[in-house]
This record gives C-alpha cells, sequence and structure tokens, in this order.
C-alpha cells in the first residue's frame, strides 16, 4: 500500500504479541483472521467487477482510515480480532479495486508504464514511513502515534 501496508506489516503484529503475549494465540489469531479475509477478499473483487471501482477504492480506503484509529481503543484480545480482520479486508479491498483499476488504464493507454508508476509509488511510500516509524519509535506512546499515520496515509488512496 502507501506505507500503511508497511505497519500492518510491522506494527500491528508486535503490537498484538503484546496484547496477547503468547506467539501460539497470535498465530491462531493470524490464521483465522487470513481465512475470513479471503472470503472477504472474494467478495470485495466481486463488488468491484460489478460497481464502480473508484467509488469501491474511495469507500475501501476510508474505512481502513477509521480501523487504523479504532486501533487506538483496542487493548483486549476480542478487539484485536475484530480489528485485524477488518484491517485486512479492507487493506484487501483497497488493493483489489486499486490494482484493477491500474491494469484498466494500462489497457486503456496501452502503455506498461501505468503498472511501473503503480510499483514504484509503493516502494517510495513505504520508503518514506519506514522513515516517519524510525522518527516516532522514541516517542513515549508510539503506538498511538503510528496507528493515527496509519489511519492519515490510509485515505490517500482517494487521490488514485
Amino acid at each position: 500500500g502507501l506505507g500503511e501496508e508497511l505497519l500492518g506489516m510491522t506494527v500491528w503484529p508486535i503490537f498484538i504479541l503484546l496484547i496477547y503475549g503468547d506467539l501460539f494465540e497470535v498465530g491462531a489469531l493470524v490464521g483465522v483472521s487470513a481465512l475470513i479475509t479471503s472470503v472477504v477478499t472474494l467478495i470485495a473483487g466481486k463488488f468491484a467487477d460489478r460497481h464502480n471501482k473508484r467509488k469501491v477504492l474511495i469507500v475501501s480506503s476510508l474505512i481502513q482510515g477509521f480501523v487504523w484509529l479504532a486501533r487506538l481503543f483496542t487493548r483486549h484480545p476480542g478487539g484485536v480480532f475484530a480489528i485485524d480482520v477488518a484491517g485486512r479486508s479492507s487493506h484487501n479491498s483497497v488493493f483489489v479495486s486499486m490494482t484493477t483499476l491500474t491494469y484498466d488504464r494500462a489497457h486503456e493507454d496501452d502503455y506498461s508504464w501505468h503498472g511501473v508508476y503503480y510499483e514504484q509509488g509503493f516502494a517510495i511510500a513505504k520508503s518514506l514511513m519506514a522513515v516517519v516509524v524510525m522518527l516516532i519509535a522514541t516517542t513515549t506512546d508510539p503506538f498511538n502515534t503510528i496507528f493515527v499515520i496509519g489511519a492519515a496515509w490510509s485515505t490517500l488512496y482517494w487521490i488514485f
């Protein structure tokens, strides 16, 4: 994604481990969450095929932003599970609609550079997010600050 994916792959798992405290429980949570997310991603893809992909992208990115904000208030295992499912599902919904839009544009224009810029944009955004996270990691409560930044960056998809 545009940087918040880096947070979902690095900071969020650390947060989950701090809440659960047991690697087996974290593995079980992530496994069940991934299974549910797979079904939601399939549904989101079918929905995006039948509806306006840009609207699906905008709504999904807004949901993803709200999910990042909800992480601020999540400190119990049940809430962490619900937020994990919602976060993965909204991220995949954004990704499916954005990928489809990118390759539709490339097909219409007959330009392969759409895909190149698409991937380069992700790399640049993740690099910037890594720098931001390293700077924030020294604050007194880095999780809350990082979750707010994740929310802000998640909503940037609407400009796509």
